[in-house]
């Protein structure tokens, strides 16, 4: 079995143990609470709850299931909003209010060729390995962006969404590795586990808290296994995807985009260098302007007064105004930058929190193509990849004796 498939099993124990605590809750709780009523009231409440229960079952045979047993009162309001949480996931999952409508594509459209070009890449490239791997294709769409924050590409439940700028010409060599890791998450079924685990709650909101006091819909132990579960596995599915798009020819591509990520951030260190260089002389110079007030100074620092009469210096309203003005300039050149500086530092961390798992990435790819480009000189195999960008100089980490890249 595999890891993905064991922690999925867990997941659905942790759902069975909910159903099986609102049982538990039906059959003790009520009783208890029952025994606390005084007795001209708890037979009210008895009558009332008999009341309720022929309006729910009209069939005879169910209210004679449902009157003496409290818990399948319990355990069938548990399964409805199972049911409920599971329609509203599909109607949410259905919805398109975030994206322009998503279009499948047709034989001959641009669009729907350079995707079944990349997949006949990949299937090329798979005849590589023994024993052959089987590639399997999902149902995908394309959609325009409508906002900068959507992604690229993404599942819609077990439909791949691709942005359309990324089916251009001029992006290609990104989409080539990007669809390629996502074919890794559907064919070793992990979108399927998405599919299924996105239709459970994924934290506790005043809602769901008073349904797990009443026993109504006990989900405290899925969203646990949920928590506690699976987010170490998806890290780890990171590093499996990738090896899935080596597999399928896009190891070069994939490293390059990589690195291409890990120098961005080492580019955002550079700028804000030097916005901090600039800031520094900025605010010497708005010291300047601070000093010239001080003694009623109206020259523009670093402008020769010489070919000026001392009343157009000192004495002026138009002086004073000129030199406001700039000092404003200055001032708004500071606030500017100091802005641009704290984006950059946004950015900067969010790039930073994910520079470990980026150099894990790269190396494993390294590794990996640093074997396969051994491999093919002992042959005497010349690659075809000229398109693909080269390895760095440098040389990567290797493959552990005994580690085999899976090559016939």
């Amino acid at each position: 079995m595999s890891k993905g498939r064991y922690r999925m099993m867990w997941t659905i124990l942790a759902d069975l143990v909910g159903l099986a605590l609102s049982y538990a809750y039906g059959v003790i709780v009520p009783a208890w609470v029952g025994s606390w009523i005084p007795k001209p009231l708890s037979t009210h409440a008895l009558k009332l709850y008999e009341h309720i229960i022929a309006l729910l079952s009209h069939p005879r045979f169910l209210q004679s299931a449902f009157l003496p047993n409290a818990g399948l009162i319990w355990l069938t309001i548990a399964i409805l909003f199972h049911l409920v949480y599971r329609m509203l996931y599909v109607r949410r999952r259905a919805q398109s209010k975030d994206l322009a409508k998503p279009h499948s594509g047709s034989p001959g459209d641009h669009y729907w060729e350079t995707v079944q070009q990349r997949f006949k890449d990949y299937r090329v490239a798979l005849e590589r390995w023994k024993p052959k791997i089987t590639l399997r294709t999902p149902t995908w769409r394309y959609y325009k962006r409508l906002y900068t924050d959507q992604p690229d590409i993404y599942w819609r439940g077990r439909t791949l969404v691709i942005e359309k700028s990324l089916l251009e010409p001029n992006r290609l060599q990104e989409l080539a590795p990007y669809l390629a890791r996502e074919l890794m998450y559907y064919n070793c079924e992990d979108v399927a586990c998405w599919d299924i685990l996105d239709s459970y709650p994924d934290h506790l909101n005043w809602w769901l808290v008073l349904w797990n006091v009443l026993g109504f819909y006990v989900c405290l132990p899925v969203i646990l296994a949920k928590s506690f579960l699976w987010t170490s596995y998806w890290r780890g599915r990171v590093k499996v995807a990738d090896e899935y798009a080596y597999a399928l020819g896009q190891g070069r591509l994939l490293h390059y985009h990589i690195d291409m990520q890990i120098r961005q951030e080492e580019a955002l260190q550079q700028e804000r260098s030097e916005i901090a260089r600039e800031i520094a002389q900025l605010e010497q110079q708005s010291q300047v302007f601070e000093n010239q007030v001080s003694i009623m100074d109206w020259s523009l620092p670093g402008e020769d007064t010489r070919a000026y009469s001392y009343e157009t210096y000192h004495n002026t309203a138009g002086s004073q105004e000129r030199f406001y003005r700039a000092w404003n300039r200055l001032s708004v050149r500071i606030s500017k930058l100091r802005k641009r500086d704290l984006q950059l530092g946004i950015q900067e961390l969010k790039a930073h929190s994910v520079r470990p798992m980026l150099e894990e990435r790269r190396g494993q790819l390294a590794a990996r193509l640093r074997t396969e480009q051994n491999w093919m000189e002992q042959h005497g195999i010349t690659s075809s990849l000229s398109t693909a960008p080269l390895l760095p100089k440098q040389e990567p980490p290797r493959l552990l004796p005994g580690e085999s890249d899976g090559r016939a």
